[in-house]
């Protein structure tokens, strides 16, 4: 590949110097404009004034040569044939051409007649310099009116402002170009840096994070919002993964069960006892094919694909409904449970919200051991159910929320870690929070309810 092509390849694949060439020239086109604006209402402005002075004299002078006889003339504008340092007449007569009138010593020849401007030189003895006059000629009594003036020092200034342009634009190439490479390469490695961080990730390292500046600036907030969910990526996959080592695990128990039970099943001969351990085998089945189920419908409830209704709900009578199912529970390990609760409706789905608060009455019993006080509050602010038990640690109570979540390490307690899960997605289709605290001793659950529809 010869070096002009991989000079080419690299502009164009190169997203700095693409960048560096759009900003140099934004900034020269910018700055061109404002010279051109400058040019206008400065030297422009001059410009325009003596070309307006020049041809106002013209329409005058075209108007009297008509009016005035030649004396009456060079009599009323002898002394100003000189009209200012840059403005002359001279009139010359063509049958006399020594009967010349104002500052030249004679008409030059070829000069155009007006308004055709012609430039030519005219030597200055006083100075000993030649000096370059720009004007046209009129024809006047058998003769001629010669109207120039000197552009001389106009012109220098006109020159010296565009050297002047030329080099500012060549000081905004060179600033332009390195400051539009400095500024493209800092955006470009911020952008470099969310790339590797990518690949990084496409490579499975879910731990790796993009460096967030100082600044705050778009890129901070980007990054933030990236590692935001790069966080929540990484949580999603040690859920799946530890769902999928939870599935694996409490599974392979009731399967391996089954699997002896049907193997002697097979080898019995009684009919009777076959129906006996078909049973069994049958209520087995029936735990993990509910397991399933209970995953699906959260799945259900974690999308919004179930409806939470828009019924009146009675939750002071959901509650007296279930702590009456769960009163003999709590006899028999000789606990107590004490309702305070107030009239308050929401809208939503009873049989999901019975669910509720049933699960939550059902872990209270089931895990603050005997001899337990149990108090259930309900006021138009929140639902609390509180024990007095052996609680949580705090560090646990975020993970009680995941699926087949068991705080239960040796996972020897029935159950398949669904019920909190499933009480968090109904709770959030009804707009409604839970949050665990300590109850010192004991577990504190808290349901922040929505802003009451009233009392029938």
């Amino acid at each position: 590949m010869s070096l002009n092509s991989s000079l080419g390849l690299m502009f164009r694949k190169s997203s700095i110097w693409r960048l560096t060439l759009i900003y140099t020239a934004l900034s020269t086109v910018l700055v061109s404009l404002v010279l051109l604006v400058l040019y206008y209402f400065s030297v422009g402005q001059v410009v325009r004034a003596q070309d307006r002075n020049f041809y106002e004299v013209l329409a005058q002078h075209q108007l009297l040569t008509k009016q005035l006889s030649q004396t009456e003339y060079q009599l009323q504008f002898g002394p100003e044939f000189q009209l200012s340092e840059s403005l002359s007449l001279t009139f010359q007569a063509d049958d006399a051409p020594v009967d010349v009138v104002g500052r030249l010593s004679s008409v030059p020849v070829g000069i155009a007649m007006c308004p055709e401007i012609s430039r030519f030189p005219v030597y200055q003895a006083r100075y000993d310099d030649i000096e370059i006059l720009s004007g046209c000629t009129l024809p006047a009594y058998n003769g001629r009116v010669l109207i120039a003036q000197n552009r001389q020092q106009l012109d220098r200034w006109i020159k010296l402002f565009w050297q002047t342009s030329l080099g500012a634009l060549l000081i905004t190439l060179v600033i332009g170009t390195l400051s539009g490479w400095w500024f493209s390469r800092k955006l470009i490695r911020k952008v470099s840096a969310v790339n590797q961080i990518a690949r990084k990730v496409e490579d499975g390292d879910l731990t790796a994070r993009i460096s967030i500046g100082k600044s705050g600036d778009e890129f901070d907030q980007m990054a933030m919002h990236i590692n935001r969910m790069l966080g929540q990526l990484e949580d999603n996959f040690e859920t799946v993964r530890g769902t999928t080592d939870a599935i694996a695990h409490d599974l392979r128990t009731p399967l391996s069960r089954l699997r002896l039970r049907l193997e002697h099943l097979v080898s019995q001969e009684t009919e009777t006892v076959k129906a006996d351990a078909l049973a069994d085998v049958l209520e087995e089945l029936d735990r993990i094919i509910l397991t399933f189920k209970s995953m699906l419908e959260l799945t259900k409830l974690e999308h919004g694909l179930m409806n939470a209704g828009d019924h009146p709900v009675d939750l002071q009578a959901l509650v007296s409904d279930a702590v009456e199912l769960i009163e003999p529970l709590a006899d028999e390990n000789r606990q107590t449970i004490t309702v305070n609760a107030s009239p308050v409706y929401v809208q939503g789905d009873p049989s999901l919200l019975f669910r509720v608060i049933y699960n939550l009455l059902d872990n209270a019993v089931k895990y603050s051991g005997e001899n337990a006080s149990v108090l259930v509050e309900l006021t138009e602010k929140a639902l609390i159910i509180a024990d007095n038990g052996v609680g949580i640690a705090e560090e646990e109570m975020t993970k009680a929320f995941q699926r087949l979540s068991r705080l239960d390490s040796s996972r020897t307690t029935p159950g398949y870690g669904l019920g909190l899960p499933v009480v968090k997605a109904i709770l959030k289709l009804h707009g409604m929070k839970i949050k665990m605290l300590d109850n010192e001793p004991g577990l504190k659950v808290v349901i922040r309810l929505p802003r009451p529809t009233g009392s029938k």
